[in-house]
Order: C-alpha cells, then structure tokens, then sequence
C-alpha cells in the first residue's frame, strides 16, 4: 500500500504534475545540478508563486549569491522581489562562511528547519568531491 506524502505545490504546473502535487510538506528537498541548469529559478519560483497565490511568506538564503544580484537576473521574468520583501512575503539572506564551518552550519540549519515542520528546497552544485555550494529556500 503506497504512503501518501502531503504535498506543497510549487506553483510550476508541469513539476507539480510530475511529482503528483509539488515538493514533500514539512520537509527539505535537494535540488541538485551543473551551474546555470536553473536550481536558483526553480527556487526562487517556489518562493515568489506561494507567496502570491497563498500568501505564504519565504526565505531565500544564499551561500553565494548577493540579493541585489538575484533580484537583478528575476526582475525579467516579472518577479520584484524588493516589493515582496517590503510587503514581508520575502526575506533574502546572503551569509558568507569560511569553506570549513559551511556543514556544520549546514546540518544545524537542518536540524532547524526539521523541527519546526517547515518546507525548504535547498539548491547545490555536485563538484569532484561532492556537494560544492549550498543555498537554502524555504
């Protein structure tokens, strides 16, 4: 007998048909690829589609992109992330860490976000040697 996983759409209707509703609720999924496969787009899409039709406000944390910067590559695809930001349907946060502290940090971050039932897309880079950068969404 299948389990049924609660879903939260991502407001992209042909990957919410594939994965028969959206992401799993209350839990992290891993978005994994090359760079410019669009990892950030599809996150930044979650964040931007539930916080206009469900009123549902988001997180954005980067490890490597400037908000200013992300803001600048979405404004074409419509997005205005500083209106969402101004009306707190959209926190962006860009944390720097040394190489070494990133997964202790990392784990702590999920650990955190495990507790409290919360919905993340977390986007990463696969490299020689594994997962190279990390960005977190909620």
């Amino acid at each position: 007998m299948p389990v049924h996983v609660p879903k939260s759409p991502t407001g992209i209707t042909g990957l919410d048909e594939l994965t028969e509703g959206g992401v799993p609720a209350g839990r992290s999924t891993l978005v994994c690829g090359g760079p410019g496969c669009g990892k950030t787009l599809l996150a930044i899409t979650f964040l931007v589609r539930g916080a206009l039709a469900h009123a549902e406000p988001g997180v954005f944390v980067s490890f490597d992109e400037r908000a200013v910067d992300l803001g600048t590559n979405v404004a074409s695809l419509g997005y205005d992330l500083h209106d969402l930001q101004q009306r707190n349907l959209l926190a962006i946060h860009h944390i720097s860490l040394e190489r070494e502290n990133i997964e202790e940090k990392f784990r702590r971050l999920l650990d955190w976000l495990k507790e409290r039932g919360l919905t993340t897309m977390i986007t990463a880079e696969r490299g020689d040697g594994g997962l190279t950068r990390h960005g977190i969404e909620e």
